[in-house]
């Protein structure tokens, strides 16, 4: 009869732990997407083309031409692949230019 009780009590805690966690698990997880979508997808788009670039100057330092090449190549193929509107948007067009 004991262990019945202990059973039944484990049972009553998991099954209030998921109820718990089905209420305020979305609640989570509609605040990081929240956050998600504070991020600039404009900057998000120059901040790649940017670490390109950097790449590329680095590699070009070191005097590896092939390497830097494909990394500026890589920098532009960001902004003009990312899909956008270079005259719809003044801020990548100038970056860009």
């Amino acid at each position: 009869m004991r262990l019945d009780r202990q059973a039944g009590r484990s049972i009553v805690l998991c099954l209030l732990a998921s109820f718990l966690l089905s209420i305020f698990g979305p609640l989570s997880a509609s605040a990081q997407t929240a956050q998600e979508g504070a991020v600039d997808p404009i900057q998000a788009i120059i901040d790649r083309a940017d670490g390109s670039y950097r790449l590329g100057v680095e590699a070009l330092s070191k005097g590896d031409a092939e390497l830097s090449r494909r990394m500026f190549d890589q920098a532009v193929d960001a902004v003009l692949m990312s899909g956008i509107n270079l005259r719809a948007n003044a801020k990548l067009d100038r970056y860009y230019r």
